[in-house]
């Protein structure tokens, strides 16, 4: 955040020109030991290895802080973006590592080598294999052409260039027996993949091509931690004791469908989880943190249970919640040929029991799901699993005194024995002595340990943002760890048109400019407001900024794209409403009294990346998953 396009701010510290190839120094060289610890550990007890995850941090931040916002005409930018996104994901940080290659840095001046890897490292898999077919079907890499342009004296040819194209070709068929090994979950394919890119990073080595030497050696760990991860080692098959025979039709059908949409792996945070997913006697609390993936871990415990022929319950505590919860379970399981339906929002008895007892996995919210066992206990017999969402969520208010009342009531039934319950919470903190009784009294004192992992796809930066009045600028300073230069992140402007003061004015101003800013440098936003009655005259305020011409980080969305969700809009809300004006300049709105269709539209925009700004309420506190990188409080 230092610099643009390689320029310095006004006030900069006074670096030196060295700076930028000392920091690529450094971080090259931290990478070069880091992968060496790598090697090491493969030989040692997982109890002796050595970290390395701060390492393969280090290492990326400073070639990140070296070319990222460097100047965008350097030949090597690109280059470096994958080499630090590669070392992210080494690090752990699988999120961060795909945000630093967004498909305009895989247009930049990548050699072949470095453009696979960058697409594998996106999981952008049938790219990837379109690449690697283009490569080694071009005919100008043939025996016969590089002979032919060896013997014809004219053309400047000479070994080396011999030597990168046949480093070239083996790189990418390595790369294609990796990808068909992830695909089929084939361990020999994966072992000649891994023996193919040793090849290539000892010819390299050899030939002194150090760009290939990086890229396959970084591949050949990129390729390891994804098989090791990967879906098919890391579901149990059927040949564990215990599990039923349709276990592995449906394992396969799930993997199948997963690789479709390149989600090959599971994350760190979801291993032991995922290993303890196919005991049905296994009452599982799962904590982890926000974005960490709890949803994939109720997936496969939905799965254990549909294996058994038994039917399952996904209790959510808000509508807003059990909407998104129905739509994410109904992309996953109806192509397996399973029903999922909702039980929320206005009904009557009859229809309750009758879609609880009908549905293969039902969402529902606490006071639904009571209803519907009240007029009728029996609809829960043949249910062998209920998923708790936002577990923590029992306390002094309404709603989760309902929800306690509920697990009580499940935990009290008669046959409570012969169904699973699974218990997922963000929230939960292992130090709390409430989360330890709670474990144990959902659990029934089972001694088997909740899963608490701390492990997130990403970090999570706290800042504040600090308005200087004698400077008419806002200062951005972070709370722990590094400590960017940005001293003047956000600028007071001059009145433009009829308005007569500069801006920002106020604190609700100063909130809009922020988030204007970060939309500016690429960020999708969400402003977040802890009282409902705040959005819709927050947005009306994004709305009147916007004609006065100071948000000119917030692009308005194609108009294509906001079609259906402004048709939804107007059909609910009326044309002139906030949250329908608001999407036209590309502000979203978000809380609980909107009605579902629309939610629903503004969600979908959101995770599409169409709208780069989001106002919420607190339904974003209550386990909403709105996809953001920014996320900013109106107040506290």
């Amino acid at each position: 955040m230092i610099w643009r396009d390689g320029v310095l701010p006004e006030g900069a510290p006074p670096f030196p020109g060295t700076l930028t190839q000392d920091l690529l120094d450094f971080g090259y060289g931290v990478l070069a030991l880091a992968l060496q610890l790598r090697d090491v550990n493969r030989d040692r007890d997982v109890a002796t290895r050595f970290p390395t995850e701060d390492a393969f941090r280090v290492a990326a931040e400073s070639i990140e802080s070296a070319v990222r916002r460097g100047d965008p005409r350097h030949p090597d930018q690109g280059r470096h973006l994958v080499v630090s996104a590669a070392a992210f994901h080494l690090a752990g940080f699988a999120a961060r590592s795909y945000s630093m290659l967004p498909v305009p840095a895989l247009e930049k001046n990548l050699a072949s080598v470095e453009r696979a890897l960058a697409l594998l490292l996106r999981r952008n898999l049938r790219v990837l294999r379109a690449h690697i077919l283009t490569w080694l079907s071009d005919p100008t890499r043939s025996d016969e052409a590089i002979a032919a342009r060896l013997a014809d004296a004219t053309d400047d040819f000479g070994p080396d260039d011999v030597a990168a194209v046949a480093l070239g070709n083996l790189y990418h068929r390595a790369v294609g027996l990796a990808d068909s090994a992830l695909f089929l979950g084939d361990g020999p394919i994966y072992a000649s993949a891994i023996e193919a890119l040793s090849a290539v990073v000892a010819l390299a080595a050899e030939a002194r091509n150090v760009p290939i030497w990086w890229v396959a050696t970084l591949t050949i760990h990129l390729v390891r931690d994804l098989w090791d991860q990967s879906l098919h080692v890391r579901i149990p098959p059927g040949t564990t004791p215990g599990v039923p025979p349709r276990w592995d039709e449906l394992r396969r059908d799930l993997i199948a469908l997963l690789a479709t949409r390149t989600q090959i792996q599971l994350w760190p945070s979801q291993l032991a989880a995922a290993a303890r997913s196919i005991d049905p006697t296994d009452d599982l609390v799962v904590a982890l943190p926000t974005s960490a993936g709890k949803t994939r871990i109720a997936e496969l415990c939905i799965l254990r249970a549909l294996a058994d022929w038994k039917r399952v319950v996904y209790v959510t505590p808000l509508r807003a919640l059990s909407a998104q919860v129905e739509g994410v379970l109904a992309r996953t399981f109806v192509p397996l040929g399973m029903s999922v339906t909702s039980l929320y929002g206005a009904s009557g008895a009859t229809i309750d029991t009758r879609t609880l007892a009908s549905a293969d996995i039902v969402v529902a919210t606490p006071e639904k799901l009571d209803f519907a066992l009240r007029q009728d206990p029996a609809v829960l017999d043949d249910v062998g699993l209920v998923v708790l969402d936002e577990g923590h969520m029992i306390g002094l208010g309404s709603r989760e005194i309902r929800y306690e009342v509920l697990i009580q009531r499940l935990l009290r039934r008669s046959d409570a024995d012969a169904r699973r319950i699974v218990c997922l919470s963000a929230m939960f903190n292992p130090e709390d002595a409430f989360f330890q009784d709670f474990g144990n009294w959902l659990k029934s004192d089972d001694p088997r340990d909740v899963v608490h992992v701390r492990w997130r796809p990403t970090r999570q930066l706290l800042a504040t943002l600090d308005w200087n009045p004698n400077a008419a600028a806002a200062r951005l300073s972070f709370t722990e760890g590094e400590k960017p230069f940005v001293p003047r992140f956000l600028e007071a402007k001059p009145p433009l048109g009829r308005r007569e003061n500069i801006f920002p004015q106020n604190e609700i101003e100063l909130c809009i400019g922020t988030a204007n800013a970060f939309a500016r440098d690429g960020h999708n936003v969400i402003v977040y407001s802890p009282q409902r009655s705040q959005i819709e005259p927050l947005v009306r305020e994004f709305c009147r900024i916007q004609t006065q011409g100071y948000l000119d980080g917030i692009a308005p969305p194609d108009a294509d794209a906001l079609e259906a969700a402004l048709a939804v809009g107007r059909e609910w809300l009326g044309p002139k409403h906030p949250a329908v004006l608001g999407l036209v300049i590309g502000v979203g709105t978000h809380h609980g009294a909107l009605p579902r269709p629309f939610l629903s539209a503004v969600e979908h925009l959101l995770h599409r990346h169409t709208l780069p700004v989001v106002v919420a309420s607190p339904t974003l506190a209550q386990g909403i998953d709105l996809a953001c990188s920014v996320l900013v409080f109106r107040s506290l």
